[in-house]
């Protein structure tokens, strides 16, 4: 039951942030890879840095000459830098690391506005022939389900509320794709019961070992089991190459290859919907993006 949950609560968890952002959160959530691409590659309008060269902390030192029956040690571990971080929002300007250790400039095209990510049964998408290069902003986003994956674990599992935005760019650049988003969300789920057995405080317990600050309370009056509240903000910064026939697009990074239906109309409005099967985290929903 314990392992369920922490499995459940991390699928919540990445499902909800990445929905309708990631291109595609819920999570999140969309034509990039959404949560799981290759890593922190580019974040902010920054150049996205690592932590430079790994260093120790200073020379390695041995502890003086091995002595007696001691045995000699030596200093501390060799240490790199802190992950690489953004600036928050994801804005123009900025560069990633290409695939192939080049440096990718992205254009200056402004600041992203934060659209509301809704639930429910999202636009279908139609493949068609398009032409992808250049930057494009996210204006609307929507996932189907977000607590799919969760339903493995606990088909009786509902959505009590969700109120989520996200701000973000997608950048077409020759063959490569870079992607960049900010997301906040705030959603509670119902466990019922059944999936609640070991109370309320033991759920949040458990739920909080991957989603520090989550509460549970018991359910209200309607409901039965504990009521969970996930809030926070999460930032994806990732790059691949990518390959479209008949608008069939398909990315790939360092961690996956995923497929997509796209679709310009009128030169200036991009949906995005993903198709990869097989996949665990694919993004459920459709996105609409504005070429800038």
């Amino acid at each position: 039951m314990r392992v369920a949950l922490l499995v459940l609560v991390s699928s919540v968890v990445v499902t909800l942030v990445a929905c309708g952002s990631q291109p595609c959160g819920a999570g999140t959530n969309c034509l990039a890879d959404s949560g799981t691409g290759g890593g922190s590659i580019v974040t902010g309008g920054g150049t996205a840095t690592g932590g430079g060269a790994a260093t120790g902390g200073g020379t390695a030192t041995g502890g003086g000459a091995a002595a007696g029956g001691g045995t000699a040690t030596g200093g501390g571990t060799a240490t790199g830098g802190g992950t690489a971080t953004g600036g928050g929002t994801a804005t123009g300007g900025g560069a990633a690391t290409g695939g192939g250790g080049g440096t990718i400039v992205l254009p200056d095209a402004g600041t992203p506005m934060n659209v509301n990510v809704t639930t429910g049964s999202c636009a279908a998408v139609t493949a068609c022939t398009s032409t992808l290069d250049g930057t494009w902003f996210y204006t609307a986003a929507c996932g189907d389900d977000p607590l799919a994956d969760f339903r493995q674990f606990c088909s009786s599992v509902t959505l009590v509320s969700s109120n989520s935005t996200l701000a973000g760019r997608l950048d077409f650049l020759g063959t490569n794709v870079v992607r960049t988003v900010s997301t906040n969300y705030d959603t509670t789920v119902n466990l019922p019961a059944s999936c609640a057995s070991l109370g309320c405080s033991t759920v949040q317990s458990i739920i909080r070992a991957g989603a520090p600050g989550a509460t549970c309370v018991t359910a209200g009056s309607t409901r039965t089991g504990c009521d969970c509240n996930v809030k926070g903000m999460s930032n994806l910064s990732e790059t691949g190459t990518y390959t479209a026939q008949n608008g069939v697009v398909t990315v790939t990074t360092p961690n996956k290859t995923r497929t997509f239906d796209t679709c310009v109309s009128g030169g200036s409005t991009l949906m995005t919907r993903e198709t990869t099967s097989g996949l665990s985290g694919t993004e459920r929903g459709t996105t609409t993006l504005t070429k800038r």
